[in-house]
């Protein structure tokens, strides 16, 4: 049998609950119906906040053990770990990918054989252009099967952008337009694809919080009136100043917040309060098309470092030789019953919005969510119970100290256990200023 294609999407900060589930406020028409078709795993958990420690579980099936505590050094991702892409390509597929320059400065793209078409993410979407960029290489014929395809859509990652019409609109209706629309080009390509030998998955490197500070129109004709300050005054100085007014405004926000969920509407994903909670780690993770049974909604927690195991399952590739912390689901997807594994979380430091985070490592299971501060297991303590508090309001920690306990172990024996893989090649002075220059561009430093 010839092996399939493989089409693997990827949405920057794309929530799980605005793809599937009873509080679900966009209308979605093609991804309900793949769903219909395929699979729709219901509790989908990132690893991590952040796209490169994303990337790295997703394409090593690995847990970003180590990616809190290796320092402000920046890296080129998958230099020296085994990953999916290459063994894809040493089992006869070709791969292609369009991504963002971000990811290609990080090192990413070299894994695609220079098949790889970049985009600036500050200035391009699916709104302006990249629909039709993506639309016609699949109609172009240059594609040689068996295919796999990466594309990573940055429609959702702040600051979102969309047409003038709708920049009047609060941060939650943007967000949700643009769901929409990704929803819209997504049947559009549906259409270019032959489902019967191409598996599609619709994933997410995390999710996002849902702000409420963002105040549309207003919001843009500040940037612009910020960057021509900018370049009038010393960048140190314009830092210190932009620092000062976030802390002060942030301030006068949470003194006001009634509820942790109203507190975490607040803070962007790389404020200087990092947390765990599922609102940045519960993604969409959609299979459908080859050979994939139409089992619907699957309610078990899984991982994203499971994907991968995943396919290479169901396409039936030689053994990976090389130890993975996921495992397949192809069980789940028979309807088989699998047992549960533990997710291990941590936040990232790399991009944040202050030069001293403080990052929280956790654990979480189908019924539980702990996590606490990297450094400091008396710090930062959350315990969660998900099934009776699924948006985890009410923090634990003082009322059920054996759980505590428990999910300390469980969290402590995975960090022995298992050994780091995320050593990478280190980057020049020069692609280290490329990489923060981005980073400034999309407003992380």
């Amino acid at each position: 049998m010839s092996k399939p294609n493989i089409l693997f999407i990827l949405v920057d900060s794309m929530r799980s609950d605005r793809c599937y589930g009873k509080n679900k406020t966009t209308n979605t028409p093609n991804i309900d119906s793949l769903i219909q078709d395929g699979v729709y795993f219901q509790q989908a958990i990132s690893s991590s906040d952040y796209t490169i420690t994303g990337y790295g579980s997703i394409f090593t099936g690995l847990f970003p053990i180590n990616a809190g505590v290796s320092g402000m050094t920046y890296h080129k991702i998958f230099s020296k770990v085994p990953n999916y892409i290459t063994l894809l390509q040493n089992n006869g597929y070709q791969t292609y990918a369009i991504m963002d320059q971000w990811s290609t400065k990080m090192g990413f793209s070299a894994l695609f054989e220079n098949n790889v078409q970049e985009y600036d993410r500050t200035k391009t979407n699916l709104f302006d252009g990249l629909d039709k960029e993506i639309l016609d290489r699949f109609e172009s014929g240059i594609l040689k099967e068996p295919w796999f395809y990466f594309i990573h859509l940055e429609d959702l990652h702040i600051p979102i952008r969309v047409p003038d019409k709708f920049k009047h609109k609060k941060y939650s209706e943007r967000y949700d337009l643009v769901v929409e629309n990704i929803d819209v080009w997504l049947g559009k390509l549906i259409k270019k694809i032959n489902l019967k030998n191409t598996i599609i998955i619709l994933t997410a490197d995390h999710g996002d919080y849902i702000l409420s500070i963002d105040d549309g129109e207003k919001n843009s004709l500040s940037k612009k009136i910020k960057s021509k300050i900018r370049g009038k005054i010393p960048d140190s100085t314009y830092d210190f100043l932009a620092t000062k007014k976030r802390e002060t405004t942030r301030k006068i926000q949470l003194a006001s917040a009634k509820s942790s969920l109203e507190k975490r509407s607040i803070d962007t994903r790389t404020a200087p309060e990092r947390f765990l909670f599922d609102d940045v780690l519960h993604v969409p993770f959609l299979i459908s098309g080859f050979n994939i049974p139409n089992t619907g909604i699957i309610p078990d927690m899984i991982r994203n470092i499971d994907i991968f195991p995943t396919l290479e399952e169901l396409i039936n590739l030689p053994n990976y030789r090389h130890q993975t912390n996921g495992r397949s689901l192809v069980p789940l997807l028979n309807k088989q019953k699998l047992e549960e594994e533990p997710a291990y979380l941590e936040n990232t430091i790399f991009a944040t919005d202050t030069k001293s985070p403080i990052p929280c490592i956790g654990i979480r299971t189908g019924n539980y969510k702990y996590f606490r501060a990297l450094t400091n297991p008396d710090k930062k303590i959350h315990l969660y119970n998900l099934k009776n508090d699924p948006l985890e309001e009410n923090n634990l920690v003082n009322t059920c100290q054996d759980v505590v306990k428990n999910m300390e172990s469980l969290l402590s024996k995975i960090r022995e256990e298992l050994q780091s893989n995320f050593e990478e090649q280190s980057m020049t002075v020069e692609e280290t200023k490329d990489v923060e220059n981005e980073l400034k561009k999309l407003g992380y430093i």
